[in-house]
């Protein structure tokens, strides 16, 4: 009898818990709100710095483990379209490909100077800004929906999977959407509400108060909800990986009970 065939090992990676990148996502999070609440708001070590615009903001230690998670998400998505030979998680790496890109980068903005110095500071009466990243950010939504739409049964039928694609999708979308519009003034009227519900003890940083209030909600409350989103990306191909290892596990006991 021919010796049973074994499938290539799987990285560590791919045998991880799904949940543990949330858990880990939300222990960071926790951890910045700490620091955030002591040297800002208490504060118990002396005059406030505004420390919240360092860890939350731009290139700061959220974004870096957020753009960790999103190379992670890459190297794992690819490893298991290859693996089950899937579409969807060949696009799927693309769009995390993308998202750090986005992320790191920031290139919406670069593009946004160029056609402000074309059509101006509004077009429509509209920020330009606001209908350049309008547009960027639905160009870029489109990838991951058509994925999702074109090959979703080689996804949706990963059942523990379905609340991490959900969540995922929707904490990415919902990001986007107020990062698109945080001019039109709804994040300065929101960070204004924080400030004062803090007794107006929230220290500015390196921003002007308008300014700041807008930066706090961009930094403090859209950094976590993208954070939470690329952990639940990775999340969803763990997922799908853990559940794909255990029924090819299980065709074999099948298959050796059936011959044996």
């Amino acid at each position: 009898m021919p010796p049973a065939t074994q499938d290539p090992p799987w990285p560590r990676l791919l045998t991880m818990a799904p949940s543990e990148p949330l858990k880990f996502a939300s222990a960071v999070l926790l951890i910045g709100f700490i620091v955030v609440v002591f040297v800002d708001l208490v504060p118990v070590t002396g005059e406030p710095v505004g420390v919240w615009a360092l860890t939350f903001g731009n290139g700061g230690p959220i974004e870096w483990v957020q753009w960790a998670l999103l190379g992670l998400t890459a190297i794992a998505a690819s490893f298991l379209s290859a693996r089950l030979q899937s579409s969807f998680f060949y696009l799927f790496g693309f769009v995390a490909v993308l998202l750090l890109i986005e992320d790191a980068g920031d290139p919406r903005h670069r593009l946004s100077v160029y056609v402000r110095a074309a059509a101006g500071e509004e077009i429509v009466g509209v920020p330009t800004s606001t209908v350049v990243e309008l547009i960027y950010y639905a160009a870029l939504a489109a990838v991951p929906l058509y994925a999702f739409w074109k090959y979703r049964n080689e996804v949706w039928f990963f059942t523990s999977a379905r609340r991490y694609l959900l969540w995922g999708y929707g904490l990415y979308a919902v990001a986007a959407l107020a990062s698109a519009t945080r001019r039109l003034g709804a994040y300065e009227a929101l960070g204004l509400m924080i400030d004062d519900a803090l007794g107006g003890r929230l220290p500015m940083g390196p921003y002007e108060p308008g300014e700041g209030h807008l930066q706090f909600v961009d930094g403090v409350l859209e950094e976590s909800i993208e954070l939470l989103a690329a952990a639940c990306l990775l999340g969803l191909v763990l997922a799908c990986a853990s559940e794909a290892r255990t029924a090819r596990d299980q065709q074999r006991d099948d298959s050796a009970d059936s011959t044996g």
